[in-house]
């Protein structure tokens, strides 16, 4: 009876094997071809026969024709008297996953092993021909980051929260001298309704209504604990909520400076800068030969001043009032210090 029972599971086992065979050649043309690379039916056989999939030329020729059906690009191609096949298009082509793997490599927000292996990841995609030539070429840099470790799991938090429409909770995180992570602003628990992320000049934000100061905020994803997804119902978006708008004035996190409309007497040297900061959106007038007077919509934090001042007098504030004495007073202080 035992042996009976064996054989039973050997025959459902094979079986299983054989019904699956044409996910196997799928998987294996996706990862193993190109236009390149190809394999001949003979060469499908013996990787079927090798993975305990079996098969003969016939029922192989019609597990593509399966796959064919069903939409999957498999190229069949003619070489002397026998046919070859390979995968044809993919999701994304090399020049697409070279710059997301680029994006990936470079990114401070991203710790430098997470950067390798998600770039590997990437690279995959293309299959494994390209994928050695895409890893061989790209460039993972070596300088130090402060990277949180955890920072996979913080977006994942974040997008379960959004996705169902609850509330999260954490700590926000800095550095002391020494390099010890430490709590922001005495331990303060944020609790948060978040709206999106957004990725603006190489940092990770996330968006949201905050209980804490009862108003739209933003939090640097880098720059918090893993969030506690809580049970409580999410604060709606308002209706007048404006991604664009946070994308265009976003300089660091919400509640180191006001918001304002600001008035920027600019070098004509610096419109690209402005256009890489702002888009292409703002308005702007002639000033003369050389200027332009650019008004934009800010947060007047310390991320916008330090901004205005890296160039070198360029830039100058000249309205409104309140803007132009915060930046005499930073100036002061500058100078006194």
């Amino acid at each position: 009876i035992a042996q009976c029972l064996v054989g039973s599971e050997m025959c459902i086992r094979d079986r299983n094997r054989t019904n699956d065979r044409p996910l196997f050649i799928l998987q294996y043309l996706i990862r193993n071809t190109d236009d390149d690379h190809k394999v001949s039916l003979t060469q499908l056989m013996d990787v079927c026969k090798a993975s305990g999939h079996g098969g003969n030329r016939h029922t192989i020729s019609n597990d593509i024709d399966i796959l064919c059906r069903y939409g999957f690009d498999i190229i069949c191609s003619k070489e002397g008297n026998k046919n070859t096949y390979s995968y044809g298009s993919r999701q994304l082509d090399t020049a697409e996953l070279r710059m997301l793997m680029d994006a990936v490599c470079s990114s401070v927000v991203i710790p430098p092993q997470k950067s390798e292996s998600l770039a590997k990841k990437i690279a995959l995609l293309s299959g494994q021909h390209d994928a050695e030539k895409l890893c061989s070429t790209v460039y993972l840099r070596k300088k130090a980051r402060i990277g949180n470790q955890h920072i996979f799991l913080t977006i994942d938090a974040i997008n379960q929260a959004i996705n169902e429409g609850k509330k999260v909770r954490f700590h926000t995180l800095t550095l002391t001298g020494n390099r010890e992570c430490v709590m922001k602003h005495g331990g303060v628990l944020h609790s948060v309704s978040p709206y999106l992320t957004l990725w603006q000049s190489d940092r990770y934000y996330v968006i949201g209504w905050t209980d804490n100061c009862s108003a739209i905020c933003s939090f640097r994803v880098d720059q918090m604990d893993i969030p506690q997804l809580t049970d409580e119902a999410a604060v709606p978006r308002p209706r007048d909520f404006n991604p664009e708008y946070y994308c265009q004035t976003l300089t660091t996190m919400c509640g180191d400076g006001p918001e304002m409309d600001v008035a920027l007497l600019c070098d004509d040297t610096l419109m690209g800068s402005m256009m890489d900061r702002f888009g292409d959106g703002f308005s702007f007038e002639r000033a003369g030969t050389h200027h332009f007077l650019a008004k934009v919509h800010v947060n007047a934090s310390s991320a916008f001043w330090a901004w205005v001042f890296a160039f070198g007098g360029k830039m100058k504030v000249v309205g409104p009032d309140r803007a132009k004495e915060q930046y005499a007073a930073r100036l002061h202080a500058a100078l006194s210090a």
